[in-house]
């Protein structure tokens, strides 16, 4: 029989039978292990060195199973990534959180934006992310819920979803995914060198972006983002105040009331985006509800270039300032806004371009019948209009679905042309514009005679009593 030496250095080993090998049970701590990496010149080091190279939240305590208040154990974590500045991932789970402070120099990556979830508790008046004069702060993959159904009495600062105060810098968001805040979606107050790329935000009872005020902000990007829905106080889809030197471009929104909103802002590219479908304009430096007393220099030396303000309930381009010079509007789609395409009310200096805006007139209207992809609807009507330009077809429409029946899986619409071959087939968007008001995805198969309508989690986006918008460009067979 071997024994054990009585004196063991602490630890190394953990006996479970005294000094007896017979049902020993050996724990050989992390740091007395080595790990080498494969390939010529790598090093050796301790197991331990390898493991901290990536934080968890886990790591503090944090369960994520949507019931465990989580909130100590992650800012236990943020705390220790103060001084590291280094980058905490937030594992797959959903994490119930009554807000977070985030600090400069922290990465903060979740597994996905549909996996790794932070939800605001009820009752919580806080935003879900803040960072008070933060620099170098990424915020990646990860969903932020607001559980806006669950809060009241939001002050403005209150209930956002990630929210920089007090001049941020160079701070980024991107891949996230972000819905049901009670105030704005994603917040920027002030700063410079500021970026929101690619990310998803859906039903902010507010903005959907807002940059700028009370501290301006400049150098920002707005970039390649899906803002849908809202409904409440001023619900933009992007709203900039006070702002300079911005770049929005390539996002698609559909708010309840302006897509892009302007205030005090100038010297600013917007090119290619989207903004369909809007209750009030798909552009304005008025949103109509009270903000039409504009000042010298709002969108100065501005370009708006490649955009499509199309199918919204006022004008496609709105703007009433008191005086307007050095600005470009060349090249954008302005079709079937029910007002009128263009409302200028402001004195345009000469040096102001206005040409090559394409009002796209000659619109058909259709009627197609939708059908769910399994089940059948009980009772569901659909309205498109579409265009073709060369083999162009520019789609847009609506599917009033008043008794889903057993409707699943996805909505599926005819469409006018059938689809051209290709290794992809051809993508657009909506949104649930009566229930949900969910982002969705829209699909043409490679060839296909009709669109797939799903959301943007690939779930099924219809229901009694629901509305999907949706709209689509792809080349005809």
């Amino acid at each position: 029989m071997i024994r054990l030496p009585s004196s063991i250095s602490d630890g190394q080993f953990l006996v479970k039978n005294g000094n007896d090998v017979s049902g020993v049970t050996l724990k050989i701590l992390s740091q007395l292990l080595v790990f080498l990496q494969a390939g010529v010149g790598a090093v050796q080091r301790t197991i331990q060195s390898k493991l901290r190279e990536v934080v968890s939240v886990k790591d503090f305590g944090a369960v994520g199973d949507g019931t465990t208040d989580d909130t100590a154990a992650i800012q236990a974590a943020l705390d220790a990534q103060q001084s590291a500045a280094g980058r905490l991932f937030v594992p797959t789970g959903t994490y119930l959180v009554t807000g977070l402070t985030i600090y400069s120099n922290i990465e903060l990556v979740g597994e996905s934006r549909f996996n790794s979830t932070l939800l605001l508790k009820s009752g919580t008046n806080a935003a879900v992310i803040k960072g008070t004069s933060v620099a170098n702060v990424v915020i990646s993959n990860l969903g932020i819920d607001g559980n806006k159904a669950n809060q009241s009495g939001a002050g403005d600062t209150n209930h956002v979803g990630i929210h920089f105060s007090v001049s941020a810098t160079d701070c980024k968001v991107e891949f996230c995914r972000i819905v049901d805040t009670y105030q704005q979606g994603v917040r920027f107050d002030g700063g410079s060198g500021n970026v929101l790329l690619n990310s998803l935000i859906t039903n902010a009872r507010s903005q959907g972006v807002r940059c700028g005020t009370p501290n301006g902000g400049s150098y920002g990007v707005i970039a390649g983002n899906i803002i849908t829905g809202g409904s409440g106080w001023f619900p933009l889809g992007i709203s900039l105040d006070g702002c300079s030197r911005f770049i929005v471009a390539n996002n698609i929104s559909n708010s309840k009331q302006s897509g892009i909103d302007f205030y005090k802002t100038k010297e600013c590219l917007v090119i290619g985006n989207v903004c369909n479908e809007n209750t009030v304009d798909g552009f304005s430096l008025d949103d109509g509800t009270g903000f039409a007393d504009q000042t010298v220099g709002s969108l100065d030396n501005s370009i708006i270039v490649g955009n499509v303000f199309q199918f919204n309930d006022s004008y496609g381009l709105d703007f009433a300032a008191s005086l307007v010079e050095g600005l470009l509007i060349v090249g954008n789609q302005l079709s079937s806004n029910t007002t009128n395409p263009l409302n200028i009310t402001a004195p345009f200096e000469t040096s102001c371009i206005v040409a090559l805006n394409s009002e796209l007139e000659g619109w058909s209207a259709a009627t197609p019948t939708p059908t769910p992809q399994t089940g059948a609807f009980t009772s569901a009507t659909a309205a498109t209009k579409n265009i073709l330009r060369g083999k162009t077809v520019c789609l847009t429409g609506k599917v009033a679905v008043a008794d889903n029946g057993t409707g699943a899986n996805s909505v599926i619409v005819p469409l006018p042309y059938t689809a051209a071959s290709n290794s992809i087939g051809f993508i657009g968007s909506g949104r649930g514009d009566v229930v949900s008001g969910k982002a969705l995805q829209v699909r043409i198969a490679s060839g296909g005679s009709a669109l797939s309508i799903w959301d943007y989690t690939g779930s099924y986006p219809a229901a009694s009593g629901e509305t999907l918008i949706f709209s689509i460009t792809y080349e005809a067979a």
